[in-house]
């Protein structure tokens, strides 16, 4: 069973619950005896409908991964290429984190990713969409919140 089956399930659950609570509530002795249900009410409705949309969403998308395994013999060969360029990738990235910074380890990584998952052709917004991710996050982590990352030997970012 997949995370996001177990997650839809856990949120249609847990607004099944929530609209319980919601129903249980006192009425208002001020004003209109329901209002105080009317938010909750309608959170616990979105809880139940998100959580049953993204399972039957999940199921279907077991069903079709199932019939394609089944007609493919297994995945596939470029899949595990990938897979076994990430986790090589994922490796080098944890090497170079403290020995290059938080922003050119992370650009290095994305810019990678893209090339393994997109290929060269889209190599140019794979650049600039690394770089604008790695400098915002940088900058919302280490001046916004103060979380110090690893900065480059360059002495900045």
């Amino acid at each position: 069973m997949s995370l996001s089956v177990i997650s839809s399930l856990l949120l249609t659950i847990v607004g099944i619950l929530y609209a319980v609570a919601t129903f249980l509530l006192p009425e208002a002795a001020l004003g209109r005896a329901n209002e105080p249900k009317i938010f909750p009410a309608i959170l616990a409705f979105c809880l139940i409908v998100s959580g049953t949309a993204l399972f039957i969403k999940e199921l279907l998308a077991w069903r079709r991964e199932k019939q394609q395994n089944a007609d493919s013999g297994g995945i596939s060969k470029q899949y595990a290429i990938q897979m076994a360029l990430t986790i090589a990738n994922g490796v080098l990235y944890t090497l170079m984190f403290d020995k290059i910074g938080y922003v050119f380890s992370t650009t290095l990584f994305l810019i990678l990713q893209f090339v393994i998952f997109g290929g060269v052709k889209n190599l140019k917004y794979g650049i600039i969409v690394s770089i604008v991710f790695s400098v915002a996050i940088y900058l919302i982590l280490n001046n916004l919140l103060g979380i110090i990352l690893p900065r480059s030997a360059l002495g900045f970012m």
